[in-house]
């Protein structure tokens, strides 16, 4: 296995548990990121779209059609996301950590697009990781949700 592949693996990889750990905790303990239902439902879509994305791109080596499918469905998390948290609670920091995140991984997708190489993934994995920063400071108030935000980290 090439460099650059395993850098796309660790990337998307990455982006799998950020995502992982955002579902887990909409899962268990929604009313911690927001007390709206529709919300909690949009980002708990918006993070099992993009985990199944990640997970998809990172275990398989798809062709143009279906890698530009993946992205769409990615895509559309992520709008899931971003909606899902405008009605955010869990802090002002982690909504901005999280936004800031959810931005790089959009990026990631536009240069993915336009070129395949180390650049998407590099944006990629430090919009993952921002996002599961966000997920994780937010779970702070919850000692269960904390435990499954760290492992799934």
């Amino acid at each position: 296995m090439s460099s650059s592949a395993q850098f796309h693996f660790a990337a998307e990889f990455v982006t799998f548990l950020a995502a992982a750990s955002g579902l887990a905790l909409v899962m268990l303990r929604g009313e911690l990121l927001t007390r709206a239902r529709w919300a909690r439902y949009a980002l708990g879509l918006g993070f099992l779209a993009v985990g199944a994305s990640a997970f998809l791109r990172g275990s398989l080596s798809p062709d143009d059609i279906q890698n530009e499918l993946l992205l769409a469905v990615r895509a559309a998390g992520l709008i899931g996301i971003a909606v899902g948290s405008l009605s955010w609670n869990a802090g002002e920091g982690e909504r901005r950590t999280l936004w800031l995140g959810v931005t790089l991984v959009t990026l990631s997708l536009v240069i993915d697009l336009a070129q395949d190489g180390g650049l998407a993934d590099g944006t990629l994995l430090v919009g993952a990781i921002g996002m599961g920063v966000a997920v994780l400071a937010s779970s702070r108030r919850s000692i269960a949700a904390r435990v499954a935000a760290t492992a799934a980290v």
